[in-house]
């Protein structure tokens, strides 16, 4: 009788522990089993992100000009904020009020028109150095930014015949572009053009640029060697204003160049004749009396002298 009683307590002990223990940790087991199913859906979207950022991500043109589209730019530049010195990420991600002065491409080997021609129409300098811009990209980017005031494209080899037309433009470097034979260049109001090194730039080329662009302050044709006294008596007609001309190394000017010079520019301050070598002496001498304070290079005389 006593076991029978005593089976039945351990009996009842059991069932009720039971209950007790086993309802409290079920909700524990199910805790534990969540925990690790939250873990583990957070490995397999950490798997998948890694594997996305691993793919190679499609090239597309600057849509909206949002921040993931500046990581292609070398150089960015606005006016900062009231009481800042630097550009935030804020001003880069709104493209709207962003005014964006001063963009550079320069050594990008992937331009397109497409991408060139979504450009902030508010950019005012764009340096294009050594890229491989040609005559349709140019086109898009003067296209896209009406603005401009500088512009250079020096080392620009895949330039042949481009058509600069912006009546804002007051600087634009187009030095060393060796394949650039006749471009149309269009600009009233520019002051300073660099073609130094563009060997197959002609007299008509040279006649055409400066009736288009009668304000010329600064001319630099060193290394133009293409050139004659024509082109000299073509830039002193048409461009009054000059006030600096470089002609190093254009090895086919003669006196008659200095002839045009000395009765036709009257601002001029500075003149290079460095390695003229048909220029004579006495001709630098007739300078030098029309233009008393007129600054000359001339290392002629140094290798005569040497």
């Amino acid at each position: 009788m006593k076991c029978l009683r005593f089976l039945a307590l351990s009996t009842l002990f059991a069932i009720t522990c039971t209950q007790v223990f086993g309802m409290d940790d079920r909700p524990e087991r199910e805790d534990n089993q969540s925990d690790h199913d939250d873990e583990r859906d957070t490995q397999t979207r950490r798997i998948a992100a890694d594997a996305s950022s691993a793919a190679p991500q499609p090239q597309t043109p600057f849509n909206g000009w949002q921040l993931r589209d500046f990581r292609t730019l070398r150089h960015l530049k606005k006016p900062p904020r009231p009481g800042t010195s630097t550009v935030s990420y804020q001003d880069i991600q709104d493209p709207v009020e962003a005014p964006f002065l001063s963009v550079s491409f320069a050594g990008r080997c992937d331009l397109t028109p497409a991408m060139l021609a979504t450009l902030p129409p508010t950019i005012q300098s764009l340096n294009l150095n050594k890229s491989n811009v040609d005559d349709a990209c140019l086109a898009a980017a003067i296209q896209a930014c009406p603005n401009l005031q500088t512009l250079d494209l020096s080392w620009c080899s895949d330039l042949t015949n481009p058509q600069i037309t912006c009546p804002n433009l007051q600087t634009l470097d187009l030095s060393w572009c060796e394949d650039l034979a006749n471009p149309v260049i269009t600009c009233p109001n520019l002051q300073t053009l660099n073609l130094s090194g563009c060997q197959q730039i002609t007299n008509d080329t040279i006649q055409a640029i400066t009736v288009a662009c009668p304000n010329l302050q600064t001319l630099n044709l060193s290394k133009c060697s293409g050139l004659t006294d024509v082109a000299i008596q073509h830039i002193v007609t048409h461009c009054p204003n000059l006030q600096t001309l470089d002609l190093s190394w254009c090895s086919d000017l003669t006196d008659a160049a200095i002839q045009h010079i000395v009765t036709h520019c009257p601002n001029l301050q500075k003149l290079d004749l460095s390695g003229c070598w048909r220029i004579t002496n006495a001709a630098i001498q007739n300078i030098v009396m029309g233009f008393p304070k007129i600054d000359i290079v001339d290392k002629n005389s140094e290798f005569d002298e040497s």
